[in-house]
C-alpha cells in the first residue's frame, strides 16, 4: 500500500467481460497484427470474457515472447486459463 500513496490518482477500470471489449482493447494497445486479432475475434465471439486490463497486459507480453505462427494460439491458450472462457486454443497461424 506504500506505493499506492505515491501516486495522486488511482484509476478503476472495469474488467473486460465480452470478446468484442477484448478485440477493441487489443486494437487500441497496438497489440498483434491485424489479422491475428481477426483470429482472436473469432475464437472469443460470443464467449464470455472475465479478464482485468493488467492481467491482459501480461498475457500480451507473455505470448508476444512466442514465434509468430504460435503467439495467437498460446494469448488464447492463456487467456482461458485467466478466465477469457472455454473457447477452444486455435491452431497456429501460417507465417
Amino acid at each position: 500500500m506504500e506505493m499506492l500513496n505515491a501516486f495522486s490518482t488511482t484509476i478503476h477500470v472495469p474488467n473486460i467481460s465480452r470478446g468484442g471489449q477484448l478485440v477493441e482493447a487489443l486494437e487500441l494497445l497496438g497489440s498483434f497484427q491485424e489479422d491475428e486479432r481477426s483470429h482472436i475475434a473469432a475464437a472469443v465471439e460470443g464467449q464470455p470474457v472475465w479478464i482485468g486490463i493488467k492481467k491482459l497486459l501480461m498475457l500480451i507480453e507473455m505470448a508476444s515472447q512466442m514465434d509468430p505462427a504460435y503467439r495467437v494460439s498460446k494469448f488464447l491458450s492463456l487467456l482461458r486459463e485467466e478466465g477469457g472462457g472455454s473457447h477452444q486454443t486455435e491452431p497456429p497461424l501460417d507465417s
